[in-house]
């Protein structure tokens, strides 16, 4: 299965451009990414969406396709959570031992 996180020059393969290109496309927000500790990174996923013509995806929709809390009980749980905090509600999630073992 191929790297679902992308360096600057692999997602530049991907989309078979120039990674000078991309760099000045992701820092002017037109191409899905983030820099982290000062270096690119890109979703796999998100650049096929984004090349689709698709808008971002959501966070629930990421999680989903990779994979990540999809088969967890918990899943539904920790999204209401998210998007609890998202519209300013303070909820707290007890960690209990059968939560943990879920």
């Amino acid at each position: 299965m191929p790297n679902e996180i992308l360096t600057l020059r692999e997602a530049a393969a991907l989309l078979q451009i120039p990674s000078r290109i991309l760099r000045e496309a992701a820092s002017k927000g037109r191409v899905p990414g983030r820099r982290i500790a000062g270096q690119w990174r890109f979703s796999r996923f998100a650049l096929h969406y984004w090349l689709s013509g698709g808008a971002a995806p959501s966070l629930e929709t990421r999680l989903r396709h990779a994979g990540v809390l999809a088969d967890s009980p918990l899943f539904a749980e920790v999204m209401a959570v998210i998007e609890a905090s998202r519209s300013g509600e303070r909820r707290l999630v007890q960690a209990t031992p059968e939560r943990v073992a879920a």
